[in-house]
């Protein structure tokens, strides 16, 4: 799959649920609020070719490339699943940081 223009693919970070069992949450509230922390990590599989700049109509280049492992602001997403693994389609200034 090949994004487009300032759009990166994500593969989930497939050892999240079963790191979810070390949290001890007393309430309903605190488990839902853990468990959306933890699924917002994954390795980026492919990137976009960036964005165009609105006055210089310059293409800006992703932040990312793939390979790289990153943090992801915690919005609701497309998801694709595909041979047992789960995508995200983010854009590029959703990404909060790079491991």
């Amino acid at each position: 799959m090949k994004p487009l223009r300032d759009r990166v693919v994500v593969r989930l970070d497939a050892s999240l649920p079963t790191q979810f069992g070390i949290f001890i949450a007393p309430n309903t509230k605190n488990w839902r609020e853990a468990r959306d922390q933890l699924s917002n990590r994954g390795q980026v599989v492919a990137v976009g070719e960036g964005k165009r700049h609105r006055k210089t109509a310059k293409i800006m280049p992703p932040s990312c490339k793939p390979g790289d492992w990153i943090k992801f602001s915690e919005l609701e997403y497309p998801t694709v699943k595909r041979d047992g693994d789960t995508y995200v389609i983010i854009m590029d200034a959703d990404i909060v940081g790079i491991e």
